[in-house]
């Protein structure tokens, strides 16, 4: 906090000034071409304070900011909220035209105005912040906003607490906060996260990634003491400090830009499984078992399942036979949780959800038989992780939630930092890892309040059909790597019962799978041009082991004869999370884990 005066005595003379230093992002190693928020030049003169109409604002303080530019406003016209305030890193003025003042810091946002995020209560606040992941600086120097004095509307008081709604607010003791005048509290943070500055700068573009967490205890008590105040509680007392101030390690949790490749698809499968410490998963909505396999990859213990489709689940007990299996809606699952508990296999480590992607994907076009089951399976999940209260949670889902159904993506956001989780989403495309296909999915990874939220694992592959690796990712994976040395023992791999196709042959060595696997199989043709492919290349396609059990009829047969058998297997295929994909992601969160038992933190 070097620099930074923590006095709570302030002097109010209408404006001091200091000499701007001779800064300039030529000089700084941490900072891009053309930089954001780059320090204050020779040109611009750094200011103690600023006199506004009634007040007197120095950095640190906090003000409202106007609905809209001063312009668009009538002489007569009523100043309505805006909704955004900005706490104050900085005061300048232009030298040349003293009249032009900004002020630079970071941004805060009423609840309400931030859709279905967080609840709608009267005077709380979010930090929101935008990220550049190729900005190698902190969070709180690039996040930060440059505005003209013009924006301003009022100065306000403002505590940054990590106390939960309502504490330390006034509506605790029966009364309403004022809107106008009232003291702002800030519990939360959100950043949007985008790949590069020149990503962000896109107006149609939307952040690839995204983190909300709660103020930590940390960040609460090191704000600095701007007006103490002491008020009565049913309990007795207690203190709570207005401050317009957030600690420097402020920092959140999404995946570092400068850690080395941690592997690929083909080092994953090799792990052994006595190298890793033994975390417990379970596995929501587990299907045949895509995200187990990637869970057993990774070393990880699979304490149980759960999933609604007989078939599926029989082929999840074949693969995981020491797991409890168990067939039950979502909507059912406390009776089958309190089962579990009664047996010391509810809590686990890690859980995994993977509630029905259909009705959310862009190509749903038409209305399902299943639409409203499908849907109403999202908005379960709260209930399933507040009642296992896992300590990391992982989620999948199609990235249509993300970008065609945004009110019901913040509703699910909600319910799981309802239970106690913070929560970080990233817009994948699983290619990126070295999946042959362009499968793009929404990840949501969250942690109990208290863990560290594992980050998202840096890129291994270059994903867009690039036979040569380049800014040192690995090419991208062909249908042949893919398709290679697939046992002829293996099941579901009759090429003779497979359709017959007269299309045009393509280079299986040169090209990556084009479209993905879905539930109904694949539109692909085998890269001959005279068959469709085999369910067995199919799940080669999703990166499952030769030896992973589907089963397409009760009778648990793997005859391909059997069109009703195949249909059912494509779909517990298509349904599947690609486990070698999914195991990099556990990799990250048995390391958080790792780390944090160990008292360790994480680069």
């Amino acid at each position: 906090m070097d620099g930074i005066d923590l006095s709570t005595e302030r002097d109010n003379s209408p404006v001091e000034s200091e000499p701007a230093r001779d800064e300039s992002p030529l000089d700084s190693d941490n900072l891009l071409e053309p930089s954001r928020n780059g320090p204050v030049g020779l040109e611009s003169e750094v200011l103690k304070s600023f006199r506004l109409t009634a007040d007197v604002i120095e950095p640190l303080d906090t003000v409202e900011l106007l609905p809209c530019p001063p312009s668009s406003l009538s002489s007569g016209r009523l100043i309505q909220e805006s909704g955004d305030f900005l706490w104050i890193r900085k005061i300048f003025r232009d030298r040349k035209n003293p009249s032009k003042v900004f002020l630079r810091g970071l941004r805060m946002r009423r609840n309400k105005y931030l859709g279905c995020m967080l609840p709608h209560k009267l005077n709380e606040l979010c930090f929101v912040v935008d990220i550049d992941v190729d900005d190698n600086r902190a969070w709180n120097e690039q996040g930060q906003e440059t505005i003209p004095i013009e924006t301003v509307l009022r100065k306000r008081d403002l505590l940054v607490t990590h106390a939960e709604y309502p504490k330390l607010s006034l509506l605790a003791h029966g009364r309403k906060p004022n809107t106008k005048s009232g003291t702002l509290i800030c519990r939360w943070i959100h950043c949007s996260i985008y790949r590069s500055s020149r990503e962000r700068q896109q107006v149609a573009k939307k952040p690839h990634q995204g983190l909300l967490r709660r103020v930590s205890p940390a960040e609460s008590e090191e704000s600095s003491i701007s007006e103490h105040v002491r008020r009565e509680d049913r309990d007795g007392t207690y203190e709570c400090y207005y401050s317009s101030y957030v600690a420097e390690s402020f920092t959140p949790s999404f995946g570092s830009r400068k850690r080395k490749r941690q592997g690929s698809i083909d080092s994953v499968i090799e792990i052994k499984e006595e190298d890793v410490k033994r975390y417990t998963f379970a596995d929501a909505f587990c299907g045949a078992g895509g995200a187990s396999a990637g869970a057993k990859m990774a070393g990880l213990d699979i304490a149980w399942a759960f999933d609604s489709e007989a078939l599926a689940l029989k082929a999840y007990r074949s693969n995981f036979p020491n797991a409890d299996a168990i067939q039950c809606k979502a909507e059912d699952f406390k009776a089958c949780a309190g089962n579990l508990d009664a047996i010391g296999r509810l809590s686990v480590d890690i859980l995994h959800l993977s509630p029905p992607c259909q009705y959310w994907s862009p190509a749903h076009t038409v209305v399902g038989k299943d639409d409203d089951a499908n849907r109403a399976a999202l908005y379960v999940v709260g209930h399933i992780i507040d009642t296992v209260k896992p300590r990391i949670v992982t989620l999948e889902q199609t990235k249509g939630l993300f970008t065609h159904h945004r009110p019901a993506f913040w509703q699910l956001v909600d319910m799981i930092r309802a239970v106690g989780y913070n929560v970080s989403y990233f817009s994948a495309d699983f290619a990126e890892w070295g999946l042959v296909q362009r499968r793009k999915r929404l990840v949501v990874v969250a942690s109990r309040e208290g863990i560290p939220i594992p980050p998202f694992p840096a890129p291994t592959h270059v994903p867009d059909n690039c036979l040569e690796g380049r800014d040192g990712l690995l090419p991208s994976t062909t249908v042949h790597k893919a398709l290679l040395n697939i046992p002829q023992t293996a099941t579901w791999h009759d090429t003779n019962q497979c359709p017959i196709r007269t299309e045009l042959a393509y280079g299986a060595t040169r090209h990556q799978l084009v479209g993905c696997i879905t539930t109904h199989g694949s539109k692909n043709t085998h890269h001959s041009g005279l068959r469709s492919h085999t369910p067995r290349e199919l799940a080669r396609f999703q990166t499952f082991p030769d030896a992973h059990i589907f089963i397409g009829t009760e009778e648990g047969r793997q005859d391909q004869s059997n069109k009703t058998g195949v249909t059912n297997v494509f779909r517990q295929i298509g349904n599947a999370v690609p486990p070698a994909i999914w195991a990099l992601f556990l990799q990250e969160c048995i390391r958080t884990l790792e780390d944090y038992d160990a008292g360790r933190e994480r680069p």
